[in-house]
């Protein structure tokens, strides 16, 4: 049978630039705009769909201006938060605001990956620190980013590692570090654990900052991955960023999060990515090989991952092109399974089907209703009617096609648009606003919207 122009060409080919010739529409920019940030407004989907995909993915990487001046602003306003519900709202403001949605996903997307341990008795502030950190290297070489991050006072704290001493290295969060961080469970021995606590020795958070104390370093040879030498910390970061059990397991995650996590990705597949940053190439070329190829604008990767919390609730508030209370938001997130600045395990959080059972369904259903409530803390600040006029939809009728355009890009079964805009136009006693607040709602649980 003869291969479509729309499927992935053989392996060898499959991070290839795709051509906008092939088809390039509102479906494929909102796919593009919901893997790389969380929830396109109208006029992003009409500035895509215009410029074409490669202008689109050129503006993700380009310097923004506004971005300098955004990041201060954040920075002064999230200096004061003393709690983790009020980080929690400084990173989902920026989420919601950000002139770089890219760099928003990717903090999300590591702070899962290098995943803090029991917060519970690290201050507010040094979190803060952590995801400052990963923003500021999110899309840079990994060896910098694991140095960066891992030291992070906050890091060490969590896992216990605050006291690395000669006479008692911490083997346990060295095994973390490995298994979870880098080479992946099977890819390490026992030996390679205590190696590797010996490299980390003299780091201690005194007085909630970043210490060596050079007489508690062990300065002896080591032993690690096939090298020998007085290895300390930024040689083990370079080291291990450089095996390539640690390309892999970083370049199968990436895939997971911007092509599909739906059947586990052939071997060929993963292998050029892991190559790229093997040859330390950074973390933001990588992922530009992916959301630029052909791969990536292909059924293969199409509708292929079930959207966390985060991504869900976020996708229903961004494109209202307001405002809503982040604290409150921040609380439906915790109760939804995903604590922004505290995952569960060092795993981070999981993906895929977890986020789907019937109970976790009920309680996206609950919140559903919540934000759209008129007299709701978010329902107050949501107005669908008043965004549909403003671009361009006066009719009732208009109004709800607007927003099956804005949320789905149209790209749903023909019988269940045409029921649901029959439902929103036969609104009986509702008023126009009532039916496109209960559209709402009901397009938050359709499986397609499940879907990133």
């Amino acid at each position: 049978m003869a291969q479509t122009s729309s499927s992935p060409s053989p392996l060898q080919d499959a991070w290839q630039l795709f051509d906008p010739a092939e088809g390039w529409n509102l479906k494929w920019a909102g796919h593009l705009l919901r893997r790389v940030g969380f929830g396109p407004t109208w006029p992003e989907l009409q500035k895509a769909l215009s410029q074409g995909p490669q202008k689109t993915v050129d503006s993700l990487f380009q310097p923004v201006p506004e971005a300098e001046a955004f990041n201060a602003q954040m920075d002064q306003w999230d200096s004061s938060a003393t709690t983790l519900p009020a980080l929690r709202a400084w990173q989902l403001r920026r989420m919601l605001e950000t002139p770089q949605p890219l760099v928003e996903k990717m903090t999300l997307f590591w702070q899962s990956h290098l995943a803090l341990g029991n917060v519970r008795n690290v201050p507010p502030p040094l979190i803060r620190d952590y995801l400052r950190t990963i923003r500021r290297h999110a899309l840079g070489r990994l060896d910098q980013l694991l140095q960066a991050v891992v030291l992070q006072p906050a890091m060490l704290l969590s896992h216990g590692a605050e006291a690395n001493r000669k006479a008692r290295p911490s083997e346990h969060f060295a095994h973390v570090l490995l298994e979870h961080f880098t080479v992946g469970p099977g890819a390490f021995t026992e030996k390679d654990v205590q190696e590797t606590a010996r490299a980390l020795t003299g780091r201690f958070v005194l007085r909630d900052e970043l210490r060596f104390i050079e007489r508690e370093y062990d300065d002896g040879p080591k032993t690690l991955f096939g090298q020998t030498g007085p290895i300390g910390a930024e040689e083990l970061f370079s080291l291990l960023a450089r095996q390539p059990a640690t390309a892999k397991a970083i370049a199968r995650k990436l895939y997971r999060f911007f092509i599909s996590e739906a059947e586990e990705p052939a071997e060929a597949l993963l292998q050029p990515l892991a190559e790229r940053l093997i040859q330390g190439q950074t973390i933001g070329q990588v992922v530009e090989t992916m959301v630029r190829s052909k791969c990536f604008f292909s059924p293969a990767a199409y509708r292929r991952r079930v959207k966390g919390p985060v991504e869900w609730a976020l996708g229903l508030l961004r494109p209202m092109e307001t405002l809503v209370p982040t604290e409150p938001l921040g609380h439906a997130l915790v109760e939804l399974g995903q604590a922004l600045g505290e995952p569960p395990t060092p795993a981070g959080w999981s993906d895929g089907a977890h986020w789907i059972t019937p109970a976790l369904l009920l309680l996206r259903g609950k919140w559903a209703q919540q934000f759209w409530a008129s007299g709701s803390p978010f329902g107050q600040k949501l107005d669908p009617v008043g965004l549909a006029q403003r671009h361009g939809a006066s009719a009732p009728s208009a109004q709800a096609e607007f927003l099956l355009q804005l949320y789905l890009q149209g790209d749903m079964p023909a019988e269940m648009r045409n029921k649901l805009l029959r439902e929103s136009q036969s609104a009986g006693r509702q008023t126009s606003a009532d039916a496109l607040r209960r559209l709402c709602q009901t397009l938050a649980l359709l499986p397609e919207f499940q879907l990133v």
